[in-house]
C-alpha cells in the first residue's frame, strides 16, 4: 500500500509538472492543451498492493511482475517527447519503487 501510494502520488505530481511545462499559449478557450503523452494501463498499483500483501514465499513472483511493468513504463517515459520535469519525477519514483522490491 505504501508503494502504491508513492506511485499514485508521483503520477499526479508528474501530470501537474507536465501542465506547467506545457502552458496553453493564446486563447485558453480556442487552444487545446498539450495532451499528456503517457498511459499507465498495466496496473502497477494493484501489482504493488499484491506484492506488499504477499506471503514471503510469493513476494518474488509479484516483484518480478512489478519489475516487468516498471520496465515497460520506463521505456514509454523515455520515448515520450518533452517530458522534462514530469519524466524525471516518474523515473525517479520508479527507481525507488524497483529498489524496494526484493
Amino acid at each position: 500500500m505504501a508503494l502504491r501510494k508513492e506511485w499514485t502520488s508521483t503520477k499526479s505530481l508528474a501530470e501537474t509538472a507536465f501542465k506547467k511545462d506545457h502552458p496553453i499559449k493564446g486563447d485558453v478557450h480556442m487552444t487545446p492543451p498539450t495532451p499528456y503523452p503517457l498511459k499507465f494501463n498495466q496496473n502497477l498499483g494493484p501489482t504493488l498492493d499484491d506484492y506488499e500483501k504477499a506471503k514471503p514465499a510469493d513476494k518474488a513472483k509479484h516483484a518480478s511482475k512489478a519489475k516487468g511493468i516498471i520496465k515497460n513504463y520506463r521505456t514509454s517515459i523515455n520515448s515520450a517527447k518533452d517530458m522534462k520535469t514530469a519524466g524525471k519525477l516518474l523515473l525517479d519514483s520508479l527507481a525507488k519503487i524497483e529498489k524496494a522490491l526484493v
